[in-house]
């Protein structure tokens, strides 16, 4: 009865009762939240302690090394003074050069390196006043690395040795070397190895330059062209000194260093930053030649009289028709076809070419088969010492019974056979005979009209230019009737769309005249071509013949200001080089060797 009171009052009130259930819980958000809350409190805890452990790995790591470096020092306090030196190098001693150390479970590499210091404070050699006796005392530095302790750095430590009484004149020299950059700057940190094969024992010293690029060597024994000294560093290039007595460098620029006694001799030798050249052959249509082989060879030389040249080497393309030197010197090189197959009719880059140091240079080098002997043009024009290409210059090579005007920057496609496989479509047309096409036969009856359209010619790329088209037979029988043979071309960008059409552009004009035909200029910037030949006769007993076409053509695959004249004979020919805005030039040339290259530079008319 209460309840019911209570009841009725909530009503009176307005209450509603709920239908909730009031189980208590947390909802998904509120889960993801303490999650992620969670997540971030125990990231930085395992950060902290991370960083915690690295920390004090790190520093157990150089208290072992600081014990081993001190064990040493501690062992050049008790050497005698004519002892602290480098076993095998100089000065002579009882450390050695290099050698691990196991260290509970880590493997350190310990470095010794000992030189014999001129202090100013008493004079230098050859200075004012003269210090005879320049090895004052010896610096001692130890160099300290755990290639196994990921993060770890070498470690250098130095320490100074000097003699308990006056130091005495020994007949030693001195040596200063010098180790810059192709600028002139010195190079920091240039290791620098000196060997002397004829003192008794060997002397082997390996050191780097200070921050100026000098290592400055005191108190070294005197020899004649003793001492071999290469200087070099990671990602550089290498520079040495060179014996007298090599047969094949028997005058070497730089020879091997001479140290006379009391004497100072300086030397200087330049290094910088190693380059790239990477060198590709292609064919005119952009599809990479294999294993071309090339030869190359810079322009430094390491000696005279005779010349030797400091690099040179024979070189493969492969099966990528790509071949990469990654550590070139910065000098001028020349690369030359080698291969037995195949001659070099044109390259995108000048040649020789300069490679500056850390440098990445690219060179195309075009290729076509070898054909007896061949001539390669240059066509140049010069601005403030700046050669550029001159495409479009017409290049005329004339000798008695011979007369070649090629185009520069202008190549050939010719099809001379039409054998299975080499068209894409044929109807009343005979290819058996493999050298030229006729209308069908049967029984001596020709079948009138016919046509084949060619396979699909790939320029290998958009950016080409067709020029004119030729072919042969440049006449028909008259029985044929006119116009027996005649041509249309179809280009396209996707290798699927073919629509023939003539000089004019439309699908009712033909390509008629057989020589220089000038193509139309809509078939430009297209990558695929196919040709239509149509043949009928007005005589079932007579037909036409097509023999071959030549199409000459332009692209982004054939270098500008080129022209490639190929099997030639030996003799003297004329060349003449002419394009609008230049002057004409003629000159001679004696055609003599297999390969032979030309550079022709135009000038502008005033």
């Amino acid at each position: 009865m209460l309840k019911g009171k209570l009841n009725a009052i909530k009503k009176e009130k307005g209450f509603i009762p709920s239908k909730r259930n009031h189980a208590t819980g947390f909802t998904l958000i509120e889960s993801l939240v303490v999650i992620g809350i969670f997540m971030i409190f125990a990231g930085g805890i395992y950060f902290t302690y991370s960083n915690l452990l690295e920390i004090i790995v790190d520093a157990k790591i150089k208290a072992a090394a600081i014990q081993l470096v001190e064990e040493e020092i501690e062992l050049v306090r008790n050497l005698k003074y004519e002892d602290v030196g480098i076993i095998g190098g100089y000065p002579v001693g009882k450390l050695r050069a290099e050698k691990t150390i196991l260290y509970g479970q880590l493997l350190f590499t310990l470095k010794s390196f000992v030189k014999s210091i001129d202090d100013p404070f008493d004079g230098t050699l050859g200075g004012n006043p003269n210090d005879t006796a320049p090895g004052d005392y010896k610096l001692v530095t130890f160099e300290i690395s755990c290639s196994q302790c990921f993060g770890a750095r070498p470690l250098r430590f130095t320490t100074i040795a000097a003699p308990k009484n006056l130091e005495t004149t020994t007949g030693n020299g001195a040596l200063f070397i010098d180790v810059f950059d192709a600028s002139g700057v010195g190079i920091q940190g240039a290791n620098v190895t000196i060997v002397n094969t004829d003192a008794d024992p060997d002397i082997t010293i390996n050191d780097t330059t200070d921050i100026n690029g000098k290592l400055q060597l005191v108190d070294i024994p005197p020899g004649v062209n003793a001492y071999q000294i290469t200087a070099t560093k990671s990602g550089y290039t290498t520079a040495r000194t060179y014996p007298l007595d090599d047969p094949e460098n028997p005058n070497p620029i730089q020879a091997d260093s001479t140290i006379a006694a009391s004497t100072i001799t300086e030397i200087g030798f330049e290094i910088d930053r190693v380059s790239a050249l990477t060198m590709r052959t292609k064919n005119a249509f952009c599809v990479p030649e294999p294993n071309v082989g090339l030869y190359l060879e810079g322009g430094n030389l390491i000696g005279r009289d005779p010349d030797v040249i400091k690099y040179s080497e024979t070189v493969n393309t492969g099966e990528s028709g790509s071949y990469t030197k990654s550590d070139l010197e910065w000098d001028t090189y020349k690369i030359i076809g080698i291969d037995a197959e195949s001659d070099i009719s044109g390259w995108d880059l000048f040649i020789p070419i300069t490679i500056d140091p850390n440098t990445v240079k690219i060179i195309t080098l075009l290729t076509e088969a070898k054909a007896s002997q061949a001539l390669l043009v240059n066509v140049v024009n010069e601005v403030n010492e700046v050669e550029t290409m001159v495409p479009g210059a017409s290049v005329e090579l004339v000798k008695t019974g011979f007369s070649e005007t090629l185009e520069a920057g202008v190549r050939s496609f010719k099809t001379t056979n039409w054998p299975d496989g080499a068209w894409s479509d044929k109807v009343n047309v005979d290819a058996s005979g493999g050298t030229e096409l006729l209308l069908d036969s049967i029984g001596g009856v020709y079948q009138s009209p016919g046509y084949l359209i060619s396979e699909t010619v790939n320029f290998g790329t958009s950016e080409s230019e067709l020029k004119t088209l030729s072919w042969n037979p440049t006449s028909q029988p008259p029985e044929t009737g006119s116009g027996s043979m005649k041509l249309q071309i179809a280009t396209n960008d996707d290798n699927l769309t073919w629509n023939f059409v003539g000089p004019d552009g439309t699908a009712n004009s033909y390509y008629e005249t057989p020589t220089g035909t000038v193509i139309n200029t809509l078939h430009n910037n297209n990558r695929y071509l196919r040709y239509k030949v149509y043949l009928e006769t007005s005589d079932a007993t007579v037909t036409p013949t097509f023999e071959n076409i030549t199409i000459m053509f332009a692209s982004g695959c054939i270098p500008e200001g080129q022209v490639f004249f190929k099997g030639l004979n030996s003799g003297t020919y004329t060349l003449t080089v002419q394009k609008s805005g230049f002057e004409t030039h003629v000159s001679q040339i004696s055609i003599d060797q297999n390969w032979q290259n030309v550079k022709i530079t135009l000038t502008p008319l005033p």
